[in-house]
């Protein structure tokens, strides 16, 4: 019978926190492995995670999706569909000059909501007359201008008129260009929105925004039930609540977080190894006082239960602060998950293959104890007892498994010296030169996210011919300057054959056209032929969207006149291949004259692609390049 049966659990526990009191240095390597082990694990995932919230969490409060409308009955059908939470009208101008010193976009919205919130008013009220407006507070900052102030619009489409700012408005939503934000009235006859289509932004309501796949078809029907085109429907898949913990996500992190366990176990499995053979006296002597083998194996598993449980909890602590100051995001609910994880990983694997020295300690007798003690005892009289002598008798008694540790670490350093001598060596503008636009060292477009523009707005920023040839000569006067590609391309919507699709119409020129030779057909058109009869060609990217050569394409596009529909010839279909000759990506090229033919009196240059002599780079040059591109409103240098 055991010494110590009554309540033995806590005199267990007991023993085990003195145990790790008086034996610090192990205690302390320990946790030490054990933090590191968790840390790793539970930064991941935060990271990932809050990476992905932050990405969306600019998206999510703007429209779910919106019409572009034609009539008064279209707007009422869509305003009385209980889905919808949220029903606010806007109109977006082409750029404005101000004063002929700045660009403005002029906007009409009907208002804010409590679920779609475009504009915080910071001093005065929004307009009511054709010639009231209200500026971007930021922007009218920087341009002095106040409440009271008089302010010139003028456009390429000739309209000229003066307006009494009666408001500034700090805007919510995203916008690359200074808002100025103009009455109803406006888009009637001589207002400055005139013409300009009308949109109905939308939100669903919570329950039918549950998720992307039913919301996508909800938006549908109800521009369905009040006969929008679907080339008229915009849906913001991006609004949508993001699901950064689903259970794809999950096992991927589980698996993430077991081979970053992998390696630490090893050493965890190797520290209490040697702390097991450093006491054998200790369990021996309590076996003499009563203790049992299980009860053996209970004190060594509460202390691997506690130096785990503290280990863990450190570094999911720290992992969380350092996630936090790196990516600016905090989330209990993300928190909470993670912790679970990475607590019930750690824990149970740990402990899990901690048996094997508890039940080693569990197996030592009183006499094995006696007995390997005064072979240590005389040992140490005929040599020095180190930390050396100790780790080559350790390696010696267990080879097997020195020789696995080691080379588990070998293979985990050496993974971690190459990550961090690539990333010590990137220069990142050498990169972001070798990726999108590989033999060019600079490229300039208009100001924005190209990728998230709609045929409306590209063609009006074109419309301000900024991207011409005055700035082509002015940056040819750069010395180091070899050439410059002129990128032509406009945003067409067309049928899939099951639904709408956006993507760039591109133009290609004669020498292009002879480039293609190796990926065009024996009975290819000649260029002659393209131009005469207007067609296309068509780009397989391995999107899922293909035509045969001979087809029919039907484009929906917007030039300097509005929104046009059009029937073009496909001539051929070309792998995408081609695009190792050519400087641009999209669906559909075209030959140039038949863009000049679809685009008339517009500039249809989307950016240039800047080529330096031998490739040369410098912080001179580019110091250069962006005083050139700054006298030019509206453009961007990347």
């Amino acid at each position: 019978m055991s010494l110590i049966q009554n309540n033995n659990q806590a005199v267990i526990r007991r023993l085990a926190w003195r145990s790790l009191k008086m034996n610090r240095f192990r205690t302390v390597c320990t946790l030490i492995t054990i933090f590191i082990c968790t840390f790793v694990m539970a930064i991941v995932p935060l990271i990932n995670t809050a990476s992905i919230e932050t990405f969306y969490i600019d998206f999510r409060d703007e429209a779910h999706g919106s019409y572009i409308i034609d009539t008064a009955a279209q707007e009422d059908s869509v305003r009385n569909d209980k889905r919808l939470d949220t029903v606010l009208t806007y109109a977006e101008g082409a750029p404005a000059s101000i004063d002929d010193t700045h660009y403005v976009q002029p906007v009409y919205i009907s208002g804010n909501s409590q679920t779609l919130i475009f504009y915080t008013l910071t001093d005065g009220v929004m307009p009511e007359t054709s010639s009231e407006a209200a500026v971007d507070a930021e922007f009218a900052q920087t341009a002095g201008i106040t409440v009271g102030s008089q302010i010139h619009l003028s456009t390429v489409d000739g309209f000229s008129r003066s307006f009494t700012v009666t408001g500034l408005a700090r805007t919510q939503q995203d916008k690359n260009i200074p808002l100025v934000y103009v009455s109803a009235s406006s888009r009637g006859t001589g207002g400055i929105l005139e013409g300009v289509p009308t949109e109905l932004l939308v939100r669903l309501t919570p329950e039918a925004a549950d998720n992307f796949a039913d919301a996508s078809d909800i938006l549908n029907q109800i521009a369905g039930n009040a006969h929008i085109p679907a080339d008229r429907v915009s849906i913001n898949y991006m609004s949508f609540e993001n699901q950064s913990m689903t259970p794809t996500h999950i096992l991927l992190y589980i698996f993430i977080d077991l081979c970053c366990l992998a390696v630490g176990i090893l050493v965890i499995y190797s520290i209490f190894n040697i702390s097991v053979t450093a006491r054998i006296s200790e369990f021996g002597q309590m076996q003499t006082i009563g203790m049992t083998s299980r009860q053996i194996r209970r004190f060594v598993s509460w202390e691997a239960l506690i130096e785990t449980a503290v280990g863990t909890v450190l570094g999911i602590f720290f992992a969380a602060v350092i996630s936090w100051a790196v990516t600016g995001y905090w989330s209990w609910r993300y928190l909470g998950i993670t912790s679970v994880l990475v607590f019930v990983c750690a824990l149970g694997f740990i402990m899990f293959f901690l048996r094997k020295p508890a039940k080693k300690a569990a197996g030592i007798s009183p006499l094995s104890a006696y007995t390997l003690t005064e072979y240590a005892d005389n040992s140490a009289g005929r040599h020095k007892l180190t930390p050396a002598g100790l780790a080559k008798g350790h390696f010696k008694r267990e080879r097997k498994k020195s020789l696995f540790t080691m080379l588990s670490m070998t293979i985990a350093g050496t993974l971690f010296l190459l990550s961090a001598s690539w990333l010590c060596a990137v220069d990142n503008d050498a990169m972001a030169r070798q990726s999108y636009f590989t033999n060019t060292e600079y490229r300039i477009s208009y100001i924005g996210d190209s990728d998230f523009f709609t045929a409306g707005q590209l063609i009006d920023l074109q419309k301000q011919n900024i991207l011409s040839e005055k700035l082509i000569n002015d940056l040819y006067t750069l010395p180091e300057i070899a050439h410059i590609d002129i990128v032509r391309s406009e945003i067409v919507s067309f049928w899939d054959g099951s639904d709408y699709v956006s993507d760039f119409l591109c133009a290609f020129t004669e020498t292009d056209y002879e480039q293609f030779a190796p990926y065009l057909p024996q009975d290819a058109p000649s260029w002659q032929e393209l131009v005469d009869s207007g067609s296309v060609l068509f780009v397989d990217s391995g999107f899922g969207i293909s035509f045969d050569a001979g087809e029919s394409v039907r484009l929906t596009y917007t030039n300097a006149q509005g929104e046009q529909h059009d029937t073009v010839p496909l001539a051929v279909t070309l792998p995408i291949e081609v695009y190792d000759h050519y400087p641009e990506y999209g669906s559909f090229i075209i030959p140039e004259p038949v863009m000049e033919t679809m685009y008339p009196g517009v500039n249809t240059t989307s950016h240039l692609l800047v080529t330096t002599k031998d490739h040369q780079v410098s912080k001179d040059l580019d110091d250069r390049v962006k005083e050139i591109t700054s006298r030019y409103p509206l453009t961007e240098l990347a």
